[in-house]
């Protein structure tokens, strides 16, 4: 699906910004997956890679993803608690070098690949949450609580009865 032109220079510079952060690489790989490239309701453009063919070829992780009742029901009798979402945790999270070809794409640029975990690739999920609960660990369960890329921070423990 080709980008639409008025949003196409908007759409070359998100390019450019994630090629400066390391997000994206070029590629000479033969394989390649559609883009979309939509704008959200605050006119922030998101690139959607469109993963279905390789989901299809890919091995299922056998991880869970978590339960958002146990999730939330955690945070229960405490006086206090914060939620965050980590900013772009799944561009920290590099790929495998023999996979990087596999997320190939065509830009207005060049060809280009993804060098992080894709969102929507389908063991991202349990790919990532099972690294943030590792890098977490010592603070979980009694102090934070991990949804996929949202963080909780628990609070004291209420004292009403």
């Amino acid at each position: 699906m080709p980008i639409p032109k008025p949003i196409l220079p908007k759409f070359t510079q998100l390019i450019r910004k994630r090629i400066r952060t390391g997000l994206y690489g070029k590629s000479t790989s033969s394989y390649t997956s559609p883009i979309l490239c939509v704008a959200k309701s605050n006119g922030k453009l998101i690139i959607v890679h469109d993963l279905q063919e390789l989901n299809k070829v890919t091995i299922n992780d056998s991880g869970l993803p978590p339960h958002i009742e146990e999730f939330v029901d955690a945070f229960a009798g405490r006086e206090c608690y914060g939620l965050g979402e980590i900013m772009e945790g799944y561009n920290e999270c590099k790929l495998d070098v023999t996979t990087v070809p596999l997320t190939n794409f065509e830009t207005p640029l060049e060809r280009m690949q993804i060098t992080g975990l894709p969102q929507g690739a389908t063991n991202s999920v349990a790919l990532y949450q099972a690294q943030m609960t590792w890098i977490l660990q010592e603070e979980i369960p009694e102090s934070v609580g991990i949804f996929i890329d949202d963080g909780g921070i628990k609070g004291p423990r209420s004292l009403y009865n």
